[in-house]
């Protein structure tokens, strides 16, 4: 006896969440998620910061180095939004730079989580939680970024360019942290 399969297609329901979350292609959700996440709600953290980087908290002594890291990585985020794969070999350095400001977002989100919940009484500690979203877009699009250089370089060349951009986008505003403080 046979079985009649109607539909051999894999619906997007069950490629599971994180396989679509890390897809080559964005759907418009994901757009308009990286958009809110990526660009806009770390702007508007920096802009209202209460108390996570002013004077007397555990980050203040990293705030230039949050700062310039969250600037570079905000400007990219929304050249790589507006533009994506037409960056063509840009965007080998750009999954460098994503993927450092993706593991400093999720630091920093675990980091005042704590905070972030009490905060939740007053309903501004909503945003102590952008860190941990903004940390998903970043590494997402280190990804999609890292998939779009392949064709513009071999993968010997392309993996130390990431490694590079990565590198210089950790020291360089550690220096200018240590440098101006």
């Amino acid at each position: 006896m046979q079985t009649l399969r109607i539909n051999e297609e894999e619906t997007e329901f069950e490629k599971g969440f994180w396989r679509r979350q890390f897809q080559t292609e964005p759907t418009a959700a994901q757009m308009k998620f990286d958009w809110t996440f990526g660009v806009i709600l770390p702007v508007i953290c920096f802009v209202f910061d209460p108390i996570v980087f002013e004077a007397g908290s555990s980050l203040a002594a990293f705030k230039l180095f949050a700062y310039v890291l969250s600037f570079v990585s905000v400007m990219a985020m929304a050249a790589r939004l507006i533009w994506g794969a037409k960056l063509k070999w840009l965007n080998a350095f750009l999954a460098g730079l994503f993927a450092v400001g993706g593991v400093i977002s999720l630091a920093i989100g675990i980091l005042i989580a704590p905070i972030s919940l009490i905060g939740l009484i007053v309903l501004i500690g909503v945003l102590g939680f952008t860190p941990l979203f903004t940390s998903i877009v970043y590494l997402r699009n280190a990804l999609r970024a890292f998939q779009s250089a392949k064709p513009f370089f071999e993968k010997k060349v392309l993996v130390y360019s990431c490694a590079l951009a990565a590198l210089l986008s950790a020291v360089v505003p550690y220096v200018l942290n240590g440098y101006f403080r």
